[in-house]
């Protein structure tokens, strides 16, 4: 056996994040109940959005050590990896969509577009002008349940399903596990994002606590949020069999 181990190569693969178990790495105790999700940047495109983000709203940056989590007892599925560039791993950093973050509007959640006055996440390097004022939006449903809702002219890409608000044949709105890719085409570098949601556990009070402050603030006429328990559990594997889309 310790001839074989020998044999193996001496560089590692960078594998993708959605495969790693450890995927609370970087987040203190107050990270853990109020961050929905992480959006993991896959695409030079979502590294620069991260980069200009912590410049001008530095409270949705997430910074981190981009290896710390890739331990050895890392619970990794050798079939359903992915290889990513190391070099987009440079910056350390990711967004964290917080809950106790500033809001443009509040009712619509978090909100990711070209237009500064209109978007939390603004996707500024777009010349051709394929990304609109209001892109998509993420946002907790009256389950609790994380949802993407596309908001643009040309859509967006979830899981490999075209989104599309202003397309009666597609659908507008998913939801989100982690795992979940958002993937957004730009003139010269396409913007992919991939979802981490962190485990609560240990947190979960807390956490519930927090989804129905967010809620309260978001929709202060509306009755308060049922925290779903169990989204961690509703995972699908890319085939349409186990995919579902919710509605509101």
């Amino acid at each position: 056996m310790a001839d074989d181990e020998s044999t193996q190569p001496a560089t590692q693969q960078i594998l993708d994040p959605r495969r790693i178990g450890l995927n609370n790495s970087g987040l203190d105790d107050q990270d853990i109940a109020d961050v929905l999700c992480i959006l993991h940047p896959s695409s030079k495109g979502a590294l620069r959005v991260v980069e200009d983000t912590a410049d001008t709203k530095p409270h949705y940056v997430l910074s981190r050590d981009p290896f710390g989590s890739f331990g050895e007892h890392a619970n990794l599925d050798a079939q359903q990896t992915l290889i990513i560039e190391k070099s987009l791993f440079s910056s350390g950093s990711d967004l964290a969509l917080r809950m106790s973050a500033p809001l443009i509007s509040p009712s619509l959640g978090f909100v990711f577009g070209r237009n500064v006055g209109l978007s939390d996440i603004v996707f500024s390097h777009d010349t051709g002008k394929r990304i609109s004022n209001r892109h998509f939006r993420i946002y907790l449903n009256r389950d609790g349940i994380l949802m993407i809702e596309d908001m643009s002219t040309n859509g967006t890409i979830v899981d490999n399903t075209m989104l599309k608000c202003k397309d009666p044949n597609l659908p507008s709105n998913r939801m989100l596990e982690s795992g979940s890719i958002i993937n957004v085409a730009s003139v010269g570098e396409g913007i992919k994002f991939i979802v981490r949601i962190p485990s609560r556990d240990g947190h979960r009070d807390q956490y519930e606590a927090n989804v129905q402050a967010f809620f309260n603030r978001c929709h202060p006429v509306q009755a308060p949020v049922l925290v779903n328990r169990h989204q961690g559990d509703r995972h699908w594997k890319g085939g349409d069999k186990y995919n579902f889309i919710c509605k509101d």
